[in-house]
């Protein structure tokens, strides 16, 4: 566990400093990366959480499609909302309370990070499903 918890910082420092940092368009664009991506880690927020589907009990999958729809399945629980990416690596997820939820991501081909944009900076890491 110590390994992928190494691993997946690793990518993050590797993701965030190839970054390009164009501000010059911040309008939200819909970008797609279609697929399904398996949770394998949370980590920070208040309190400096650390989740994994071992400690919570639960599997959780997010299912990008390429309509601009994600479906979570959290244990049995599914939760239908809509993406839109910008390009400055920003996604925003909004669910039916029309209240969208930013994060910055980080994409490789089989992995997925996403960051929260609030104080509390907790981050999900997810492995793309083949």
């Amino acid at each position: 566990m110590k390994k992928l918890v190494s691993l997946c910082s690793l990518v993050l420092i590797v993701l965030a400093s190839c970054r390009k940092n164009d501000k010059s368009n911040r309008n939200m664009t819909t970008v797609t990366f279609p697929g399904v991506y398996r949770w394998v880690l949370t980590n920070g927020g208040l309190g400096s959480r650390h989740l994994t589907p071992a400690t919570e009990g639960y599997n959780m999958t997010y299912t990008f499609n390429a309509d601009s729809t994600l479906t979570i399945l959290q244990g049995t629980n599914t939760t239908l909302q809509h993406y839109h990416t910008g390009s400055d690596n920003s996604i925003a997820l909004q669910d039916s309370n029309f209240i969208p939820d930013l994060y910055t991501y980080y994409h490789t081909q089989d992995t997925l990070a996403l960051i929260r944009q609030a104080i509390d900076g907790i981050n999900y890491i997810f492995v793309r499903m083949p």
